[in-house]
């Protein structure tokens, strides 16, 4: 099977273009994997995907983070225990919001929102400028 690397800005048609050719191949009975970065990104092309054709597996479309636990056997998102990463979010929010960094629940919102942040690929100073504004 072809490998090919497909790159633009957004709104230039990766993601129509992607999916046709994934339904194609998945018609023609060929195996066919879509990776992406995140595991929202996932999602919304397996219901694109689903939009698109017959009766198609969403299993075309994983991320990197899916594919390699399904390799390992490894849920990878437990390798970094929850510990360190709460310790991880009292080190970022001491400095700027000690009230904040003293509570566990709020914490954890930080931690689930610099995640989302991640995952919808935003600019992080921009959203800092934003967080600020606020």
């Amino acid at each position: 099977m072809a490998r090919r690397l497909l790159l633009g800005r957004a709104g230039t048609g990766k993601t129509h273009a992607c999916l046709a050719r994934l339904v194609r191949e998945l018609e023609a009975g060929r195996e066919a994997l879509l990776l992406v970065p995140t595991y929202s990104q996932a999602e919304h092309r397996r219901y694109l995907l689903l939009d698109r054709s017959s009766g198609l597996s969403g299993r075309a479309v994983d991320t990197f983070e899916t594919l390699a636990e399904e390799i390992t056997r490894l849920r990878l998102r437990d390798l970094v225990r929850p510990a360190a990463k709460d310790r991880l979010a009292v080190r970022a929010l001491e400095g700027a919001f000690p009230e904040a960094a003293a509570q566990p629940g709020l914490r954890a919102e930080f931690l689930s929102a610099v995640k989302e942040i991640k995952e919808q690929g935003d600019d992080p100073k921009l959203v800092a400028e934003k967080a600020r504004a606020h």
